[in-house]
């Protein structure tokens, strides 16, 4: 019974831990673009611009040479587009920006083209993007997304759920093994389990209700084919729904949290 009050602790920790990161600090890597071309310069410039409802008066302990004075009027919105924080120095025909606002337009300044290029206005919610942006000699700009699976916030979000299925599976398999003396139970469900990740990452991107129904059926299978002595197909369908409806709820009402 010990080791159960161990595990709870350590679920309950973890899911505090979980449910105070509410803070995102978005970044982007950026590879830049000139008419379909890499930057030339060995050293450009960027900085994040933000629209801002009147002119902002310059700071003058902010390093932005490049961009001293900078401001951009946009009509529809009614604010002006003005450097936000520091420029940073770009190498290789890539940039990165961190602390990003929600929706913004990044600027760059190259010596090569001796001029400011300016994208439309972009927006995000993901803690890391890597884009490409092309500027065209019109003045226009192309953003395209490429970050890359492994980085992207919604694999993340997967690996997240899988250790919070896992430890939930975990701990209402421990005490149905314990009341029903089924020892062999917890051993079933960390194989199904850790079976079912790559099922678990390629179904990412569906709903969850889905991935775990898919999840219920494969545990099912695999717990009954190693308990068939003492399992009915019944009693581990039913152990399995049970164990994946708490987990479900749970992780739901850990998200509303969040």
């Amino acid at each position: 019974m010990k080791s159960f009050w161990i595990l709870a602790a350590a679920f309950i920790l973890l899911s505090i831990g979980t449910a105070s990161a509410t803070i995102v600090i978005r970044t982007a890597d950026i590879e830049v673009m000139y008419d379909e071309k890499l930057i030339e310069d060995p050293i450009f410039y960027s900085i994040q611009l933000i629209c801002y409802r009147q002119l902002l008066t310059i700071e003058d302990n902010l390093q932005r040479p490049h961009f001293t004075n900078f401001s951009l009027f946009d009509p529809e919105r009614n604010c002006y587009w003005q450097p936000l924080g520091e420029e940073i120095d770009c190498t290789s025909s890539h940039c990165g920006l961190s602390r990003l606002s929600g929706q913004y337009r990044v600027a760059v300044y190259s010596t090569h083209i001796e001029k400011t290029l300016v994208t439309d206005t972009l927006e995000t919610k993901k803690r890391y993007t890597k884009l490409e942006i092309n500027f065209n000699p019109d003045g226009t700009s192309t953003v395209k997304e490429t970050t890359p699976l492994l980085q992207t916030d919604e694999f993340r979000q997967s690996v997240g759920y899988f250790w919070l299925i896992f430890i939930s599976q975990m701990l209402i398999a421990f005490f149905y093994a314990k009341k029903m003396r089924q020892k062999k139970v917890c051993f079933t469900v960390v194989l199904a389990t850790l079976m079912f990740v790559p099922v678990f990452l390629l179904l990412s991107w569906l709903s969850i209700p889905i991935v775990f129904l898919a999840f219920a059926i494969i545990e099912t299978l695999i717990i009954y084919l190693l308990n068939k002595k003492t399992l009915t197909i019944k009693d581990a369908f039913f152990f399995s729904t049970v164990a994946n409806i708490m987990s479900l709820l749970f992780l739901g009402l850990l998200l509303s949290i969040i």
